[in-house]
């Protein structure tokens, strides 16, 4: 159904048996690291990379990938690295992988604790390329808005004012 709004939806399809897997931690945390290094050094793989996914594909797909590529609207990357969203990304990564265990127990919300993963990993790795930020990462967005509330509980009444605290000032 997702399809009839827009075909980037079809990825939901092919992730599913990653967003319903039990990551181990350490994993998840490496490829944070390695993210956030792609992400800061500016490293562009993607644009070597894609010209020759986008002329494997075939039809509209393939096409579309390489229009996008020689777009320069579409295929720059993020202007600046360090910003107040990239501080925020980062402090929601810490959160949700540190209560993770405990929203997958309580709540289990193992899908949507990976797509919020899915998330900041293709805001870390893809940044190179506007469009692709801007288009998946809105697939993706929504673990926000179930994982956030659900955090909330678990914190003291100190913790919720540290919390909002920190929230609200960015």
């Amino acid at each position: 159904l997702g399809c009839f709004f827009h075909i980037t939806s079809v990825i939901y399809i092919l992730l599913g048996p990653i967003l319903f897997k039990k990551w181990k931690k350490r994993v998840v945390f490496f490829v944070f690291l390695v993210g956030n290094v792609v992400y800061l050094f500016k490293i562009e793989y993607l644009k070597k990379i894609l010209p020759f996914v986008g002329e494997l594909l075939p039809g509209t797909l393939g096409s579309m990938i390489l229009g996008y590529l020689q777009n320069e609207i579409f295929s720059r990357g993020l202007n600046s690295r360090f910003t107040i969203g990239f501080l925020e990304r980062t402090f929601s990564f810490c959160l949700i992988f540190t209560y993770s265990d405990k929203l997958n127990k309580i709540y289990n919300n193992n899908c949507y604790v990976n797509c919020f993963y899915i998330y900041i990993f293709l805001y870390l790795f893809c940044s190179e390329i506007i469009i692709i930020v801007e288009r998946l990462t809105n697939l993706f967005v929504m673990s926000y808005w179930i994982l956030y509330p659900q955090i909330l509980t678990f914190l003291s009444k100190e913790k919720k004012k540290l919390f909002y605290f920190i929230f609200l000032s960015a």
